[in-house]
């Protein structure tokens, strides 16, 4: 579609000549937005040159053939005419097209478009949720392993805990164990030096009963 066309058509005074209303739209379409509103994020969104080719080829496809045969006539006479709306209107008449059938042509498209905006959104919110599903599956996923390695991690802990008791608890033992076994060990060690003695005063006696 050649840039512009709408802007000729308006400042010609061509648009002016048909009523303001365009055909109604198939059911359940979406309004056309207002002139002037754009949709959230779209102003400030790059183009795609893919996406607008996709759109454009659309565009051809639906062409009504009244508005092909214009604007084929509209590029044809560029050199020859270079005024866009002197050229616009030339073309008319070549074509043997009132401005109010290519308003209606006009308005085709726009329907198209319109079509093209549905499919879109639909393709759109289906990929979306399951794109989403699936995100969220993995953050649900994550949540039960986050949980389960806090549970794993508590129970190290615990167990870490009960270790630290036992082995304190062992450490008693073995001091309070160490004690009485020393004490044995003395304890021994006194008796054994009670009888050590003895023997040695047994022993002095018996020596000295020898030598008389």
């Amino acid at each position: 579609m050649k840039k512009g066309l709408l802007g000729v058509l308006t400042t010609l005074g061509i648009a002016e000549e048909v009523p303001d209303k365009t055909p109604p739209l198939p059911s359940g379409s979406p309004p056309a937005p207002a002139p002037g509103a754009a949709r959230s994020g779209a102003s400030s969104a790059a183009v795609d040159p893919n996406v607008l080719k996709k759109l454009e080829d659309k565009l051809q496809a639906a062409a009504p053939p009244i508005y092909l045969t214009v604007m084929e006539q509209f590029s044809v006479l560029a050199d020859v005419i270079p005024d866009e709306g002197t050229r616009m209107k030339a073309a008319l008449k070549t074509s043997k097209c009132s401005a109010h059938q290519l308003v209606e042509a006009l308005d085709q498209l726009t329907v198209a478009m319109q079509h093209a905006q549905e499919e879109f959104e639909a393709s759109f919110q289906h990929n979306k949720t399951a794109q989403l599903a699936q995100i969220q599956q993995s953050i649900v996923a994550t949540d039960d392993l986050i949980k389960s390695r806090e549970a794993q991690i508590r129970a190290m802990q615990e167990e870490l805990i009960a270790l630290h008791a036992t082995r304190d608890t062992n450490a008693l033992r073995a001091q309070t164990e160490e004690q009485r076994l020393d004490g044995i060990r003395a304890s021994f060690l006194v008796a054994l030096a009670k009888v050590t003695e003895r023997l040695g005063f047994q022993k002095s006696r018996v020596s000295s009963m020898r030598e008389v």
